[in-house]
Parts: structure tokens; sequence; C-alpha cells
């Protein structure tokens, strides 16, 4: 009678157990997305002293605010691409090494010279789909433009903050450049209106909704995908940190550079700033970029594009982008600062 009673109690709390673990996970599930929610809400209401929503063309000349933008124009992932078909679309417009610039019918003056850094390794048909889409964009902006695709090459972790330091700093070399915008090689830019220009007063996030996130930000301080900034900005946050040899986290600490310098963010509104983020499998994320990012407040000032170590193995001039082919030392960069 005992064991049977025993029996029966230890089945009721094995039951117990599984239903407090259920509560718990539920629990801890409502807390994200109040968290999320409270987030947003904050955010709409009282806004951030660090962002502003700017208007589409604002700090552009009355040419530009006057051209005819097309709208929200959806990317077509299916398409099969290759790079000579793009040479024949858009080759006759490039000046060389994917230097577009105005000329006639177009009326508009330059706004200044725009440098569009693509961190890049093993993602041709990304590079090919960007190109597609985003090339026809930018010479409708009428813009001057040069799109440069940093490579980094086999042998250490892929490190996208460092490649883009990297891309900063061989530009920066190459000529004289107003603005830099730092864009994913899988981000797309959805709206002819979102221009690819910097603003001395604000560093430019150049994205207000993702597609796959039902075109709003998984959160407010999010300053990945497609970033812009002016020489000036870029340097005074010691640009990216070199450290993440690894998938995110790098733009977390971007921003927190950027506050620590007081510098505005602005975006453009909605629907202006959507983007399409290509379809890739996604990397691991890992516990030890976490580590890493907490390891590193307050370091910015010591660790950035003054700690950049990096061989240049070959620059190359393509009809549509110029090639930049770099190799980086993993275990040398980490023996140095862990």
């Amino acid at each position: 009678m005992k064991l049977g009673f025993f029996r029966l109690s230890l089945r009721r709390w094995r039951r117990i157990k599984i239903v407090l673990l259920l509560l718990v996970f539920v629990f801890c599930i409502c807390i994200v997305d109040l968290r999320t929610i409270f987030s947003e809400i904050s955010f709409a209401l009282f806004g951030h002293p660090n962002f502003a929503i700017e208007l589409p063309v604002r700090n552009l000349d009355s040419c530009h605010q006057e051209i005819h933008f097309l709208e929200h124009q959806s990317v077509n992932e299916e398409l099969e691409i290759t790079l000579e078909y793009l040479e024949v679309l858009y080759g006759n417009r490039s000046l060389g090494g994917g230097h577009f610039t105005p000329v006639p019918p177009d009326m508009c003056s330059s706004v200044g010279r725009t440098a569009v850094i693509l961190p890049y390794r093993n993602r041709k048909k990304h590079l090919l789909q960007y190109l597609y889409h985003v090339l026809p964009k930018l010479i409708r902006q009428q813009i001057d433009f040069t799109i440069f695709v940093i490579e980094q090459n086999e042998g250490s972790t892929f490190n996208r903050g460092m490649i883009r330091n990297i891309g900063f700093v061989e530009v920066m070399k190459y000529g004289q450049y107003d603005c830099f915008i730092f864009n994913d090689v899988d981000t797309v830019i959805e709206d002819d209106r979102n221009v690819f220009y910097c603003n001395p007063s604000a560093v430019r996030h150049l994205m207000s909704g993702l597609d796959r996130h039902n075109y709003r930000m998984p959160y407010f301080s999010l300053v990945g995908g497609i970033i812009g900034f002016t020489p000036e900005q870029f340097k005074k946050i010691n640009g990216y940190s070199n450290l993440f040899f690894l998938w995110g986290a790098e733009d977390d600490d971007l921003y927190r550079r950027i506050i620590a310098e007081d510098l505005m963010i602005e975006r453009p509104p909605n629907p202006i700033g959507y983007v399409t983020t290509l379809k890739h499998k996604q990397d691991p994320v890992s516990d030890a970029r976490l580590r890493i990012y907490r390891s590193l407040d307050g370091y910015y000032k010591s660790e950035g594009l003054n700690s950049l170590e990096y061989k240049l193995l070959d620059i190359h001039k393509m009809r549509l982008f110029t090639r930049i082919y770099v190799d980086v030392d993993e275990n040398a960069i980490r023996k140095r600062f862990f």
C-alpha cells in the first residue's frame, strides 16, 4: 500500500515538474516579448536622445529633391544572374573600377563622392544579386559613387568589422571620399529615395525595417546592415572592433562607440528605409561574442582603426567594382588581445 502510494506520488511529482518547466519557459518568453514591446513603446512615445527620423532627401540640393524616385521595389532572389550580364547592362555607365558619376541627360551635380564598402567572402550569388538590384537605384539617385568589394582570404574566421576597417583605410589611400556606406552584401535597399549620402551632423543608418521582421527593427539600437559615416565620424569612433571573429555583436559594439562619442544617428522614415535581406544560412551564434562585447566596454579608443593589422594581397579594378583582397591572421590578433 505504501509502495503504491509512493509510486503514485512520484508520477504526480514528475507531472508537476513538467508543468513547472513549461510555465518557466512561457514566463521567460513573455518577459523577452514584454521588454521588446516596452522598448518599442518607449521609443515611439519619447524617442531616443541619439536617434532622429530624417526626411527622405533632407540635406540634399534642390535638384535631388525633385528627382522622380521609384518606390518600394521588391527583390527577386530567384533570378540567375551572371557578372557578364551585369557588365552588359551597366558597363557603359561605369568609368572603371565600379566608379559611376552622373552624366547627361542627368541634371544633378554630385552631393559628394561616396564609397560603398561591401565586406565579402564566398558570397558570389549575393554579390551578383546585390549589384543587380542596387546598382540601378544608385544610378537613378544621381550620385558620384564607387563600389569596393573587400574580400577576406581563407584561413581565418570571417571578421566583418575588421574587413570594414580595412576597406576604409585602403579606400582612403585610393582617393578622396566624403561618405563611406558600409553595406552587408546580403542587405538590399528597396526604395530609390534611400539615398547613399552622408550627413556631417549625424551617422546615417539607412534602415528602418527588415523584410524578415515584417518591416520592423528587431531592436531600436540596431545599427547593422547599411550605415553611412563621413571620414571624420568614422575616425572619431575609431572604426569597428577588430576582435569579433564570429557572427554578431560587432554592430552592438559599434552602437556603443557612436553613443560614447555623443553622435546622433538618423534613419529614413518608413517605407523609404525598408530593406530586403537575401536568404542565406546563418552562422552559428556563439556565446563568446557576448564575452568579447562585455570585455571591450570603454576600450574603443585603443582598439579599432588604430590597432588594425592585415596584409594586402591584391587590388583589381573590374568593370562594376574594385576588388581589394586581404589576409588577416586571427591567431596573432587573439594572442595580442586575449
